[in-house]
């Protein structure tokens, strides 16, 4: 058979049975039949993801992306799953893997984000003809609702921006509410997003805490990038903050 490293090899099939091993030939000649290549190589599942976040994810990801999903994979997946041989990973033992999961008490949004980072890394596999099927996508979980969030009254942040008036972050304070940025956008901006001359804030780094270090990166999509009219309540020297007189690289000081 066509291997995926492009060489040719016997394959052997087994089973307990005549009929499992003549069922398994037939899959196997089927498959070289129509082109799929066989792998030349026995990944266990552990084996594979290792592979995945070193050779897929840390070189294409943002450093948060990930820091997630190498914490996802060492603390759940590898223990869990690791063992399994990929090509034989089926539903059935994904499913009692995220069963067991949910019966030892972690959320049902935690486990959420198992499956997802499994289903991402079966699917490069099914990309490098690995597997046949993503068997994580099949598995099912109950819905995750989150929680709703009860929004501020029109008089709430009014309030709130009256009341931290005199505290030092009351700049960051004031571009979250009025712009809706996220944190990690407000802290990354430094004194060359602020073009006061043409009323322009220019949002294209964001502050990311990655292994407990604080590091600058880009914001989170290409959407993201996006430059805002500098409004009068949040303009430089307008009664928020003064632009200190020397120039420089520095983030803006809150």
């Amino acid at each position: 058979m066509l291997t995926t490293a492009g060489t040719f090899r016997r394959a052997y099939v087994y089973g307990r049975t005549r009929e499992q091993v003549h069922a398994r030939l037939v899959e196997l000649k089927d498959r070289s039949a129509r082109g799929i290549p066989r792998t030349d190589h026995v990944w266990k599942v552990g084996e594979y993801l290792d592979y995945w976040l070193e050779t897929i994810v840390r070189p294409g990801a943002r450093p948060t992306t990930y820091a997630k999903y190498e914490t996802i994979t060492r603390l759940y997946l590898r223990p869990g799953l690791g063992r399994h041989r990929l090509d034989r990973l089926s539903v059935a033992v994904v499913q009692a893997w995220l069963n067991s999961r949910l019966a030892a008490g972690d959320s049902v949004a935690t486990v959420h984000v198992m499956r997802a980072v499994l289903g991402a890394a079966l699917t490069r596999a099914m990309r490098e003809e690995l597997v046949s099927r993503n068997v994580a996508r099949l598995a099912t979980l109950p819905p995750n609702y989150p929680a709703r969030q009860q929004p501020w009254s029109v008089s709430e942040p009014l309030a709130f921006l009256q009341a931290a008036r005199g505290d030092r972050l009351y700049p960051a304070f004031v571009l979250l509410l009025v712009y809706g940025l996220r944190r990690g956008e407000v802290l990354g901006l430094s004194w060359r997003d602020v073009d006061v001359d043409n009323g322009v804030l220019r949002i294209h780094q964001q502050l990311l805490r990655v292994r407990g270090q604080l590091r600058l990166g880009p914001v989170k999509t290409n959407a993201g990038r996006r430059d805002l009219p500098l409004l009068g309540v949040a303009r430089v020297g307008d009664g928020v903050h003064e632009r200190p007189a020397r120039r420089g690289p520095e983030r803006l000081s809150v």
